[in-house]
Order: structure tokens, then C-alpha cells, then sequence
């Protein structure tokens, strides 16, 4: 079972942002990283900003009731939630 730590991060490439868990290790603000989204690996994403730790089991369950959230989701109910934490121009947001 895997113990590590993650640690959640803003990241930022050009003028995408985007809120991420990674190893702690790496959570280092002005750090640059390469990703892996979607099966491909990307450069030049810079950390920005680090805010909560939690161990990977954690992350891991919280991932998995999102994803189940939103495939079981359609987009209507979502916006009937009144929760503008969910929505930001229209891509989710965690």
C-alpha cells in the first residue's frame, strides 16, 4: 500500500490553470514539472501556489468519488447544485 503524501498545487502553462494532487515531493512553489494528462506527458507546467497535504489513499478515493460524481452527472443537474464552486466557464472544477 502506498503511504506517500500529496499535496494539492495550482499549476500554471502560458495561461492555463489548473488544480492538481502530486507527490509532495514536488509541490514546491516556482518548480517547474513535467505532467502525464490524458497518457501524454507535457512540459513547462510551473507551480503557483501549494495548499492541503493529504496521503495518497485519500487523494485516490476523493478522485474516484468525483469522477463517479460527474460521469453519473448530467451537466443540468449540475448547474441545479447552485454551487459556483462546480462550474468556472464551463469546465469543472475540483
Amino acid at each position: 500500500m502506498k503511504t506517500d503524501t500529496y499535496t494539492q498545487c495550482e499549476l500554471v502553462k502560458q495561461n492555463i490553470f489548473q488544480v492538481a494532487w502530486i507527490p509532495s515531493q514536488f509541490a514546491v512553489v516556482g518548480k517547474t514539472l513535467k505532467i502525464k494528462e490524458n497518457g501524454i506527458w507535457e512540459d513547462d507546467w510551473k507551480v503557483t501556489h501549494v495548499f492541503g497535504v493529504k496521503l495518497f489513499k485519500k487523494v485516490e478515493e476523493q478522485e474516484r468519488d468525483y469522477l463517479k460524481f460527474h460521469v453519473d452527472a448530467k451537466p443540468k443537474e449540475i448547474e441545479k447544485t447552485n454551487n459556483k464552486n462546480l462550474l468556472h466557464k464551463g469546465r469543472y472544477r475540483i
